[in-house]
């Protein structure tokens, strides 16, 4: 009878086995995580453009002017600005689209031309949001891809 007593390693396949399932774990894992940035990624953009269009707003009646958020060509970008020049100039990812029919201008007191900015990334994830031209303040909401 053989004794396995003094035999303490693995063997070649138990190793590759192992190696098996840890690659296997790992790919799996990335996948999750690439899918799971893209979704964070038109979130994230969508909180910063609703963050600058509360902005607008806040800086016309702050500044006691007209501020007009407008779309870039290309509909790759936005900016704001006043009469006294550029307040923001920003480019997105290029994954992310921004589109609005017409620029949104915010006024003095607050109000607003009202008007909606939709993004959409490669996946047809978009988010609109809504700028009412009554109170100037905008709201957020999430629309199904087609």
């Amino acid at each position: 009878m053989i004794s396995r007593a003094g035999n303490k390693g693995f063997t070649l396949i138990e190793i590759i086995v192992v190696l098996a399932i840890i690659s296997l774990a790992t790919s799996v894992a990335v996948f999750s995580a690439v899918s799971y940035s893209d979704k964070s990624m038109i979130k994230a953009e969508t909180r910063k453009v609703f963050a600058v269009l509360k902005h607008a707003r806040e800086a016309a009646i702050a500044r006691h002017e007209e501020v007009t958020f407008r779309i870039k060509d290309e509909n790759a970008g936005y900016s704001v600005s006043s009469d006294k020049g550029t307040i923001l100039d920003r480019s997105l990812p290029e994954r992310i689209r921004v589109y609005s029919e017409d620029s949104i201008i915010f006024y003095p007191l607050g109000d607003s031309t009202g008007g909606a900015v939709v993004l959409q990334d490669e996946d047809e994830r978009r988010y609109e949001i809504n700028v009412s031209n009554i109170t100037g303040k905008a709201a957020v909401k999430w629309l199904q891809s087609d």
